[in-house]
């Protein structure tokens, strides 16, 4: 079997970015217990999975790199820039990243018309909403009851999401009560064409998204690749690489 190639927007290269970056390799490795875990490209096909980290420097080449691949994967970062949904920048809204800014929607589109595996975490589904034509809260902290930044839990729970029991995503993560981390300040205000929400947290913000008639196309609001102790949240990113691997046997 070939090996399958995930391909995950490059999200910087400062130390904690790369501490980031490592999370979502050893999440992969751990979620579908591999024997290597390669990144960037590999020397040969002893890899079962290659995580194919995409520099957005140039637009149109990321999209030409990212088509090469057999699942997406949009993972967290910085906010994204409000003009993206019609907004104007609040004051607590964050400094936005503007290559990834550009470039993430151009790879989304061109990667959704192939019908290959989606997976977005945290900023990513925060993306996938926008480029559907949703909108964002730019800061949850004046208006929330729970708490949603909780960086000194990060690889544990900190609060429940009650999902749609008849969504696919329960079915993956084997229940519609979720107990998940959260990194956040912002979250999906409208959600966007063609989207629909299957979580939402106690205090009503939504935390996953799926797209409509779309094999696999999930959007979580929360870090599974922090949870990697947490057999439901490996088990929504095995399902993804499961996916990806089902899309390269075509």
């Amino acid at each position: 079997m070939k090996p399958v190639v995930i391909a995950i927007p490059e999200t910087g290269t400062t130390l904690f970015e790369k501490y980031l970056k490592s999370k979502y390799t050893t999440s992969l490795l751990n979620a579908v217990a591999v024997k290597n875990v390669e990144e960037i490209r590999p020397s040969d096909d002893s890899s079962d999975v290659i995580i194919r980290w995409i520099d957005l420097t140039d637009s149109e080449a990321a999209v030409k790199e990212a088509l090469g691949a057999d699942g997406l994967l949009l993972a967290g970062g910085a906010d994204i820039n409000p003009a993206l949904y019609g907004r104007q920048r609040e004051q607590k809204c964050g400094k936005p990243d503007p290559i990834r800014d550009l470039a993430e929607p151009l790879i989304l589109k061109a990667f959704f018309n192939t019908g290959r595996p989606i997976l977005g975490v945290c900023r990513g589904m925060q993306m996938i909403n926008v480029c559907f034509g949703g909108t964002l809260t730019q800061d949850i902290r004046k208006i929330q009851q729970e708490k949603h930044f909780d960086i000194l839990r990060k690889n544990t729970g900190s609060h429940h999401v009650k999902l749609d029991s008849q969504s696919q995503l329960a079915a993956i993560l084997g229940s519609d009560i979720a107990f998940v981390n959260s990194l956040h300040h912002q979250a999906v205000d409208r959600v966007g064409s063609g989207l629909r929400a299957i979580a939402k947290s106690e205090d009503g913000f939504v935390e996953a998204l799926e797209i409509a008639d779309y094999d696999f196309g999930f959007a979580v609001q929360w870090h599974p690749e922090h949870m990697q102790q947490d057999k439901a949240q490996q088990n929504l990113i095995a399902a993804f690489v499961q996916s990806c691997h089902y899309r390269n046997a075509e």
